[in-house]
Order: structure tokens, then sequence, then C-alpha cells
């Protein structure tokens, strides 16, 4: 093979993971995505003058391709230095990158040899650049719906796909040298076919691996939605606190209990009952608006988190709300209590305890003043 067409052929092989292991990890970058682009590239270059100069000592191009591979040591380092990332993490994205870029160059070779071009090199080349381009839709659809899921997993899980991963690589090495030293093209023909075959297989593998995630994130996401008012529910309230505790984070804890609610029932129906509480519910999103978060409780019991210091004008809002606009019976009125993080109790379940204590003193304070 022609050096020149051997050095673009994987250069172009090189810069196709660079530039995916960037756009893998760009969130955690520490520095400009130019000045990282301008460092890949004089690394990139260095390694292309080196084996320009030692192009005697290499003599083959077997010998050119494992020194090209080699140098992905060298931007594992890179991305360390310039990345925010474990460098399990980056190797593991290297590891996906360099999978699919050696698929995709071993089946280019193996489809022009069987094809027998007079240009062969030029053809190598036009075909390897098709095959990565095909290939950037799903890895771009990896990059948004599955790597990143993975990377949320524990490191054994990592791990796990990290030795797939690399199980795969080595088994591609294997097949190459098989191919380099075959004379038959039914031998040719496997290896292309096996490949292929194999490619497919990872990306189905990715895919269901994706399916299988949406499905529990669903049922997951299904089990914090209150049904009726279609809400975030008491099970959610207490993710978010832990959330909100690890943000560092300071709000006030509203209990929330509506009057007489049992009326409502027995004068109106339940279907009418339904209605009050969806009402209500969109009302306080309404008076608490972005800065806070309503949960339905149990009943007729509403938790809200409110992060703004105006927490006395929205207590008083709500001592003086009403449903004009939002239902065509009468609002019988709402009873509730107040406690703030971290200075009335460390725990949600301490605030929500205080809350409640706070909103019954009110509502039998109304009572015995009937």
């Amino acid at each position: 093979m022609d050096y020149a067409f051997l050095m673009l052929f994987s250069i172009e092989t090189v810069l196709i993971n660079v530039m995916f292991v960037m756009y893998y990890l760009k969130s955690k970058k520490r520095f400009s995505t130019i000045l990282n682009v301008a460092i890949f590239l004089i690394i990139l270059s260095i390694i292309v003058f080196t084996a320009y100069f030692y192009y005697d000592k290499i003599s083959n191009s077997l010998r050119l391709q494992a020194i090209i591979s080699l140098s992905g040591i060298i931007y594992v380092i890179a991305f360390q230095a310039l990345y925010r990332e474990r460098i399990y993490k980056i190797i593991t994205a290297s590891g996906f990158i360099w999978f699919f870029t050696m698929t995709g160059k071993i089946f280019a070779t193996i489809l022009v040899h069987l094809l027998e071009f007079d240009n062969r090199n030029l053809y190598l080349l036009i075909i390897q650049t098709c095959v990565y381009i095909v290939f950037s839709i799903p890895f771009i659809q990896i990059k948004n719906h599955v790597f990143n899921k993975i990377f949320n997993h524990s490191e054994r899980i990592l791990g796990f796909f990290s030795l797939v991963i690399s199980s795969f690589i080595a088994l591609l090495l294997a097949i190459s040298l098989l191919f380099n030293y075959s004379k038959f093209k039914i031998v040719d023909l496997s290896v292309l076919l096996f490949i292929t075959l194999l490619a497919v297989s990872i990306l189905k593998l990715m895919v269901a691996y994706e399916e299988t995630y949406q499905q529990k994130n669903a049922w997951k996401t299904r089990a914090k939605i209150d049904f009726l008012t279609g809400i975030k529910n008491r099970q959610a309230l207490f993710d978010d606190f832990r959330n909100f505790v690890n943000l560092d984070k300071k709000f006030s804890v509203f209990m929330l209990d509506l009057d007489n609610f049992k009326l409502i029932n027995d004068n109106h129906g339940h279907l009418k009952g339904d209605e009050y509480l969806i009402a209500f519910s969109k009302k306080i999103n309404d008076v608490i608006g972005k800065n806070g978060i309503n949960y339905p409780m149990s009943g007729d019991e509403f938790a809200v988190i409110y992060f703004a210091d105006d927490y006395k004008r929205l207590y008083n809002e709500i001592k003086k709300i009403n449903l004009k606009g939002y239902i065509d019976i009468d609002f019988l009125g709402v009873s509730l209590g107040i406690v703030h993080y971290p200075k009335d109790a460390m725990t949600i379940n301490a605030l929500l305890d205080k809350a409640d204590n706070k909103m019954y003193r009110m509502k039998n304070y109304k009572k015995a003043t009937v």
C-alpha cells in the first residue's frame, strides 16, 4: 500500500476516535473546545512526523498501523489532563469508539480486497469514510440515550462493559491478522460477514439496554406521580429532599390540610371531591410558581417545598386562598403549618412532623372559634 494513503487511512481513523471521545466528554472539559482541538492536532502531527521520519524502520503497513493504534495511549493521557472525568470512563469511551472504528476499517479493507478495485488505495479511503459517516448516526444516538446512562452506573457495571468491549477489540485484532495472511476469498468473505454481524449485534445489545432502561425508568417515574393530580407525590418528595440537601439548598416546608373536605364528598359526591382536590392543587401550583414544588401526600393533605425568601407572604396568601375560576363550588378553607430547613430540622420526616403539628394547631384553633 502507498505510504501516503496508508498514513491518510490511519489518520482518519485516529481523528474519528478523538472527535467522538471529545463529543462524549464535552460536558466535562476543563478548557475551551478550540484549545482541546489544537492540542490533539499537535499530538497527531508529532505522531505523523515521527512515523514519516522512521518510515524505513517501520517498513510495512502492519507495523505502521500498530504504531498508530498504540498512540491511543497518548490520547487517553491527554483526555485525562483536558477533561474532568475518571480514567476508567475515558478508557471505556475510547475503547467503545475504537471498536466501531476498527470494525469499519477492517470492513472497508476486506470489501476492497474482495471486489478487486484497480485503485485500491483510493477506494479503501472512500469506503472507510462512508462507513464512518454511516456509523456516526448510531454513535450520536448511543451517546444521547445509552452511553450517558452506562456512565451513571457503578464502577462494577462500567468495568463489565469495558471488559466486553476490550474482548471484542482483541477479537477484531485477531480477525485482522487472519485476513492479512489469508490467500482464500472464502476466508475473506467469512471474516467480512462475521464482522458485520458482530457490529450489528453490539448495536442491538446497546439498543436493547436502552429500551430496558427506559422501561424501568418509566415505571420509576410513574411511581412518583400522583394519579389524580398528575404531579409529584410523597415518594418524589423524599427523593427531591435528598437531592436538595446534597445541593446545599435552604428552603421552607409547608403542610396543607383542606378544611371540612368530608363535607365536599358528602354534599357533592366523590367525583366532585376529586375535582376539588385537582382545583386546589392547580391553585397552589399557580401561587408558588417556579419558586416551589407542590406534592399531594394523602387524601386532602399536601406538602410544599418553597425556596424563595418570601415564605411569610406565601403563608398569608395560602391562608386567604379561594378557588374562584378553578371550580364551581365554594372553597371551605385550608389549614397550614410551616417549618424551615435546616433551621428547624435536618430530616424530611422531622420537618413534616413539625409542620404537621403546626397545621393541626391552626385547624384546632379554627374549630374552637367557630
